[in-house]
């Protein structure tokens, strides 16, 4: 039962409404739209420093997408997430694959115009992110990888179309 969530790496809070009716905090260590938020079920907290400011036991559920591969020690973020979760809490956890890495390099094709930025410090192997996860004491109820050749070719067409469109776009408005 999740009445409590940390949205950590909130960003602007784009994930928020995955948690309607919920008492949602997002953290992140920039400033953020949500600090303005007059829900009293929302609040913002900016992180400062490596441990996070809050109790221990303090969420039901801790989101984390797309934020671990940024972070100096992934492995001192995870012991801090199941610091503040509580017992028999939820982590929601995304990471970058080993595969996300071709979206960085395209050497000598025509998508070597397109600005990919590399995603954060590290890509994660499956056998990387479940023994981190494991090692910090989680238990992993759900495991899936949601990428793939098709995936990967459906992203660097949409990446093109959008790349494409820019340019036009900028040339209409010139």
């Amino acid at each position: 039962n999740i009445s409590t969530v940390l949205d950590l790496g909130c960003g602007n809070g784009q994930y928020r409404h995955y948690f309607r009716g919920k008492i949602y905090t997002g953290s992140d260590v920039f400033d953020s739209p949500l600090a303005k938020c007059t829900n009293e079920n929302v609040r913002f907290v900016k992180l400062v420093g490596k441990k996070l400011p809050f109790e221990d036991n303090s969420f039901d559920c801790v989101f984390l997408k797309d934020v671990l591969e940024h972070v100096t020690s992934d492995t001192f973020l995870i012991s801090e997430i199941n610091r503040v979760v509580k017992e028999n809490g939820l982590l929601i956890l995304t990471v970058p694959t080993n595969f996300s890495k071709v979206f960085n390099v395209y050497p000598g094709s025509v998508f070597t115009k397109i600005q990919f930025v590399e995603h954060g410090f590290r890509y994660y192997s499956s056998k990387r992110i479940t023994q981190l996860v494991r090692n910090s004491g989680f238990e992993i109820q759900h495991f899936g990888v949601s990428s793939g050749l098709a995936a990967t070719l459906v992203k660097t067409l949409y990446e093109y179309v959008k790349y494409f469109r820019m340019q036009v776009n900028g040339k209409k408005h010139a």
